[in-house]
């Protein structure tokens, strides 16, 4: 028995064709084995290949005595790595199998084993005719193509990308919480195996921000205040989903402020508060005045200052004078600053500024007066964790300021 291998490329499909030669029938008989495929490679798992084989017979040689061939017979099996795809016992010179679906991924390979039988008579003598079986067994041909899955979908959080965030303890799907500052965060898609976005196949899908390629995609990490990103990558039958999100807003206000006196040497806050994203508090000393001989003419005044920006003023001594600031859960970035002076005397006057960071609106004053002060007034409204709030808070105590 001879064996002679043949190397094709068949629309993206490693096929190889065996040609055999009977040595149990008459002399010559042979078949040929071929395949073809409409299908692009690599495909995307699950998804059905169809690779049609032809089986090219060459019957017996009529060397000694009159041969005739009256019937041929395919008998096709088809398999895998994981067993037997499909059989044909009955089939033509072509078959292609219907059912294989390579699972997991990388390099796939489907095999066929045809074994082809010819009959018919042959001339024994004058005018007697004996009928005749020759099997012909075609080896292996085989077709390999690149099945291609979902492997991972993250967000890039990595220092060079300047990102703050992360995962939402027992979210499903994943949720990860991402910190409101400037710029893009960059979520990337891996495959397996591992190929390039110019290699993947087809039926490969990226959908959710703004495309930067098929395995990477981005969102403003500010626009993520407006509601939540849904990034999906699939591929045949997997799938991956993540979830971004602006991180939440902290219950409670912070204070700052370093404690220092403000009196006729006006300084600045030597160790100001810094958020992830590059911002800064700071409570500086401003406003003093003194005579040419240097005796203090007015003290100066704690001024509350965001990025350079004003949001408040400290006028008076010896009442409240609060320098708070809200930030997000985990706190990467201001969100609003919050600043009280208050009069010491009675009947009472206060003001309110306030400043929103994020936005960059304000900052807004509210002027009130009542009769006496309560101490119990002295936070925002929006900081439910006092009790009896919002309503026992001096933004909704007293009347505005005449």
């Amino acid at each position: 028995m001879k064996l002679k291998y043949l190397l094709a490329l068949f629309a993206g499909l490693l096929v190889t064709s065996t040609t055999m030669k009977a040595d149990d029938g008459p002399d010559g008989a042979a078949v040929t084995v071929s395949a073809s495929s409409a299908n692009p490679n690599p495909v995307c798992v699950g998804s059905l290949v169809n690779v049609t084989f032809t089986a090219t017979p060459t019957g017996p040689a009529n060397t000694q005595k009159e041969l005739q061939i009256t019937g041929t017979n395919y008998n096709w099996t088809a398999w895998d790595e994981t067993g037997v795809v499909d059989t044909e016992p009955n089939g033509t010179d072509e078959w292609t199998p219907p059912d294989w679906k390579p699972s997991g991924c990388g390099s796939k390979t489907l095999n066929v084993f045809v074994t082809v039988t010819f009959s018919g008579t042959q001339q024994t003598g004058t005018p007697n005719e004996s009928s005749y079986t020759t099997t012909v067994s075609s080896g292996n041909a085989s077709a390999t193509v690149t099945v291609v899955d979902v492997d991972s979908l993250t967000p890039d959080f990595s220092s060079s990308q300047g990102v703050q965030g992360g995962l939402e303890g027992g979210s499903d799907p994943l949720t990860y919480w991402v910190t409101p500052c400037a710029g893009d965060i960059i979520v990337t898609a891996t495959s397996c195996p591992n190929l390039t976005a110019s290699q993947l196949p087809a039926g490969w899908s990226f959908t959710g921000g703004v495309e930067i390629d098929k395995l990477h995609r981005k969102v403003k990490k500010t626009d993520l205040a407006s509601g939540s990103v849904i990034f999906v990558v699939t591929c045949g039958t997997t799938t991956k989903t993540i979830i971004l999100q602006n991180d939440k807003t902290n219950a409670v206000y912070w204070a700052t402020g370093n404690g220092g006196t403000c009196d006729c040497d006006d300084w600045v806050d030597p160790s100001p508060k810094h958020d992830k994203c590059g911002n800064s508090l700071a409570v500086d000393c401003a406003d003093s005045v003194r005579y040419v001989n240097g005796i203090c003419r007015n003290p100066g005044n704690f001024k509350y200052m965001y990025n350079g920006i004003w949001v408040g003023t400290c006028l008076y001594n010896g009442g409240m004078n609060s320098f708070l600031y809200k930030t997000t859960k985990h706190e990467g970035r201001i969100l609003c600053t919050w600043h009280l002076t208050q009069r010491p005397t009675t009947p009472t006057k206060w003001t309110v500024t306030k400043y929103d960071c994020l936005s960059g609106s304000g900052p807004s004053q509210d002027c009130r007066v009542a009769p006496v002060w309560d101490g119990a007034w002295g936070n925002p409204a929006d900081d439910l964790t006092q009790p009896g709030y919002p309503a026992n808070s001096c933004e909704n105590q007293g009347t505005s300021c005449p």
